[in-house]
């Protein structure tokens, strides 16, 4: 493959990274997220809030499927209004994760990200 054609293709890998998730804007963003928490949501534009989890439970592993009833693979759109990193996690026979999402950013999930999410990590700087 010839520089070019690998630059393009990395170049291409990148777009439709972007395209499986989309920022929110700030004046869509809920208030029913706390200070320094991580909250995750059933619907896009932070709707239909499942949870949320202290943003300094370092190493903290949310199970969603734990819950009653099991929220898992309901994600669609994530708030991380923490000082700290969460991570989104698929159940595949071991903990895969879906997305990294870095402090104070929200997120709706797409396409093959959108509800497959079973638990998340906080993990802090």
């Amino acid at each position: 493959m010839t520089p070019l054609r690998k630059a393009l293709t990395a170049l291409a890998g990148v777009a439709l990274a972007g395209a499986l998730t989309a920022a929110i804007p700030a004046s869509a963003q809920a208030a029913n997220c706390p200070a320094n928490a991580m909250c995750v949501y059933d619907g896009h534009d932070l709707n239909g809030l499942i949870t949320w989890t202290p943003g300094n439970s370092c190493g903290w592993r949310t199970n969603l499927g734990d819950f009653s009833p099991p929220q898992n693979d309901k994600v669609s759109s994530v708030w991380n209004n923490s000082d700290s990193r969460l991570i989104l996690q698929d159940w595949r026979g071991y903990w895969a994760t879906v997305l990294e999402i870095p402090a104070h950013q929200s997120f709706n999930l797409w396409y093959g990200d959108d509800n497959i999410v079973d638990a998340y990590v906080v993990q802090c700087y």
